[in-house]
C-alpha cells in the first residue's frame, strides 16, 4: 500500500520536477542574457522541446493518454484501497462495541436473575435424581415375567 503511494506520489510530483528544469533553463537563459551571450548555448533536443510546448491543464500530468489515464486509475484505485480500509475498520470496530454492550448487558441481567436459576437447577437435579432412584426401586420390584 505505502509502495503504491510512494509511487503515485512520485508520479504527481513529476511534472514539477520536470518544470524545475525548465525554471533553472530560464535562470540560465537570464543570466546569459545579462552577459550579453543570448542564446547561443546549446540545448538538447528534449529541453527545447519542453521549452516551446505549452503548459498542460493540472490533470494531464503527461502529454500521452495512456500515461494519464493509467495514472488516474492508479489515483482512483489507491483512494478507493485506502476508504475501503477506513470503512472496513470503522465496521470491525463498531462490531466489536456491538458485541462488548451485549454481552455486558447480558451479564448484568444473569447477575440480577442468578440467585432463582442456580436454585432452580438444584431442584432440577434433586428430581432428577429422585426420579431415576425411584424407577431403579420399581424395576427392582417387579416381579419376573413369563
Amino acid at each position: 500500500m505505502f509502495r503504491t503511494l510512494a509511487l503515485v506520489a512520485l508520479l504527481l510530483h513529476w511534472p514539477e520536477l520536470a518544470s524545475s528544469e525548465s525554471s533553472l533553463q530560464d535562470e540560465v537563459s537570464i543570466s546569459k542574457e545579462a552577459d550579453g551571450e543570448g542564446d547561443d548555448l546549446p540545448l538538447p533536443a528534449n529541453v527545447k522541446a519542453a521549452l516551446e510546448r505549452p503548459p498542460r491543464p493540472w490533470y494531464k500530468l503527461y502529454d500521452n493518454n495512456i500515461k494519464n489515464t493509467i495514472v488516474i486509475v492508479l489515483i482512483i484505485l489507491t483512494v478507493a484501497g485506502f476508504l475501503g480500509d477506513k470503512y472496513y475498520t470503522w465496521k470491525a470496530n463498531r462490531r466489536r462495541e456491538e458485541r462488548l454492550r451485549r454481552q455486558k448487558k447480558s451479564d448484568a441481567r444473569s447477575d440480577s436473575h442468578d440467585s432463582k436459576p442456580a436454585e432452580q437447577r438444584c431442584q432440577q437435579v434433586d428430581q432428577k435424581a429422585l426420579t431415576e432412584a425411584v424407577r431403579s426401586v420399581l424395576r427392582e420390584r417387579r416381579p419376573a415375567g413369563p
